[in-house]
């Protein structure tokens, strides 16, 4: 199937350990496989870190859905200085109402 060239080129490819464990951890997450994909993260120590949505996920920032935006950031690693700023913003806006 492969010319002997390719197989050279498919020989030096190395891919590094945590980009498939992401790879699994992408696979679970389209399939529903929650339990998977949390057992997997906390066993591995690598995250997905993404957002199920990302345009749903900036909507909610701009609409003030705080209990949405927490739920999506609770499911990845932010940096704690992000983290703070976030929480500096929605408490703001609460003392607001």
């Amino acid at each position: 199937f492969f010319s002997s060239s390719v197989w050279a080129v498919m020989a030096e490819l190395e891919v590094e350990a945590p980009d498939i464990i992401r790879l699994v951890l992408q696979f679970c997450a389209e399939n529903n496989l929650s339990r998977t994909l949390q057992t997997l993260q906390e066993e591995s120590h690598v995250s997905l870190n993404t957002v199920d949505s990302l345009d749903n996920f900036v909507q909610d920032i701009h609409n003030g859905n705080w209990d949405n935006v927490v739920r999506a950031v609770s499911r990845v690693s932010l940096p704690s200085e992000k983290l703070m700023l976030l929480y500096d913003q929605i408490v703001v806006e609460m003392i607001e109402l």
